[in-house]
């Protein structure tokens, strides 16, 4: 069943509806004051066409080695794009290029800080594998790091061809076995 947040506080609005508060909730919208999200969106698409759509989170699935040389490359870029912002320089977006490379090298330095935190949760005697279901299908994907998976369009981590064979990663989903694996 899902569960509801609740503050305990509460404010009445028109017509009587009653709200919990927006107190201490992170405001979303703030991001779009200012001319920055639409010069990042406008970064990231020119990005997604030269290269591909996400091509950046491919390296998510790459050994922990290649994902830290990919966040030290991310932050050197984006030293380099402040220092050219800051120059005044107007070759290209530079304070868009910055806000990408911060956002890819966070992302790569969560990755980092997920796989460690599994890695000490998991009794090192059980694989490390994480479980999730699309369709009707229960997929087992590998969480140290092993090369041969990526993002598809849609988000969804998928095992390169050479790894479904392999790893023999599709198993058939049933509940007993959704529910053994912890299913999300």
């Amino acid at each position: 069943m899902t569960q509801v947040k609740d503050s305990g506080k509460r404010v009445q609005l028109g017509g009587g509806m009653v709200r919990d508060t927006e107190e201490g909730k992170t405001d979303y919208s703030l991001v779009f004051d200012g001319p920055m999200l639409d010069r990042w969106a406008e970064h990231m698409t020119a990005g997604a066409d030269k290269y591909e759509p996400r091509n950046w989170m491919l390296v998510l699935s790459a050994s922990r080695e290649e994902i830290e040389a990919a966040r030290d490359r991310a932050i050197r870029s984006f030293l380099r794009h402040a220092r050219q912002w800051l120059r005044g320089d107007s070759d290209e977006d530079h304070a868009a290029a910055a806000f990408f490379n911060i956002n890819m090298a966070e992302a790569y330095k969560a990755e980092l800080v997920n796989r460690a935190e599994l890695e000490r949760s998991v009794d090192a005697t059980k694989p490390k594998f994480r479980y999730f279901r699309e369709d009707t299908t229960l997929w087992k994907m590998p969480v140290t790091g092993e090369p041969g998976w990526y993002i598809a369009s849609d988000g969804v981590c998928r095992p390169s061809e050479a790894n479904v064979s392999h790893f023999n990663v599709q198993v058939e989903a049933t509940e007993a076995a959704w529910k053994a694996a912890g299913g999300t």
